[in-house]
């Protein structure tokens, strides 16, 4: 294997995201995220009720173990959190037990980063930086440092997770991405498990198959059904014609719901391209990495 690996996390409220990466340097001058030399494991995830010390550091070393990746001389970190501070310390306690050294910081969200040493600027618009959520923050940093949107281009980036947030990048220049800002709402099923819990009458689950949206709905399964759907996504319509939005970027554990909800009450012709991309959080890690501070 290469001379370094990296330890990814992305922590967020329900799970741990985590991925090994591998390259022959931490970070070679003029390096991209979809550069081949990166040597790239899988996205795996756990739930926070399940994570450990011992349960971390046992997939990490299973995992290297299994990708050739067994001794590394150099093991790095890039990490973000938006969750509980017990598992932040948790996963800074089995990167300590697992690579032989403190965690660095956690990345915070920062007004302005140059990712890959002076290759691409990354401005955040937030009117307090530290306050932009460091999931979006991260996302953005990785569909920043793709290199796919054009001068001028407007691209939308929807988190459907525990919330749904919605965030618009800027390409200011061609290589100057711009976090616009975005919204933030319940997610689907924050907003179906709020039915459940304050309304007696209507504690049904989630269907596994979307119902006729050309229909009005006439049983509280559907009308629940179309409403969620309709609330995700009546407000991403809206925004995508006032801000002239070229293409989606999909990420989130309830992609594929909030996909079959956009095609069905958004309606697909009329929307931009989507891409389900659920390594964007890892991208941005691994950009940031390798940006002018090197470090969060």
């Amino acid at each position: 294997m290469g001379e370094s690996m990296i330890v990814m996390v992305d922590a967020g409220n329900s799970a741990i995201k985590h991925r090994l990466v591998a390259a022959p340097a931490v970070l070679s001058a003029g390096g991209r995220v979809n550069d081949r030399s990166w040597q790239m494991g899988p996205i795996l995830r756990t739930c926070n009720a399940d994570a450990s010390v011992a349960s971390l550091v046992r997939t990490w070393r299973e995992q290297s173990e299994k990708l050739g990746w067994a001794s590394p001389s150099v093991i790095g970190m890039s990490w973000s959190s938006v969750g509980p501070a017990a598992i932040r310390e948790m996963i800074a306690a089995a990167y300590r037990e697992f690579a032989g050294t403190e965690a660095p910081p956690s990345w915070t969200s920062k007004p302005r980063v140059t990712l890959f040493g002076g290759l691409h600027r990354y401005d955040s618009a937030y009117r307090e930086a530290a306050q932009l959520g460091t999931d979006r923050w991260v996302c953005g940093a990785g569909l920043a440092a793709l290199g796919v949107m054009a001068v001028g281009e407007v691209h939308m980036v929807v988190s459907a997770g525990t919330a749904t947030t919605i965030d618009l990048l800027l390409q200011q220049e061609k290589t100057h991405t711009v976090f616009q800002g975005g919204w933030i709402l319940p997610g689907i099923r924050l907003m179906q498990e709020s039915l459940r819990a304050g309304t007696r009458q209507l504690d049904y689950s989630l269907p596994q198959e979307i119902s006729d949206a050309s229909q009005v709905p006439r049983d509280s399964q559907s009308a629940i059904e179309q409403g969620l759907g309709l609330a995700q996504t009546a407000l991403m319509g809206q925004l995508i014609e006032r801000y002239r939005v070229s293409a989606i970027w999909l990420h989130g554990g309830d992609t594929q719901r909030w996909l079959a909800y956009a095609n069905a009450f958004a309606g697909a012709a009329r929307l931009p391209p989507i891409s389900v991309r659920q390594d964007l959080a890892f991208l941005g890690l691994l950009a940031l990495w390798g940006s002018d501070s090197g470090r969060p």
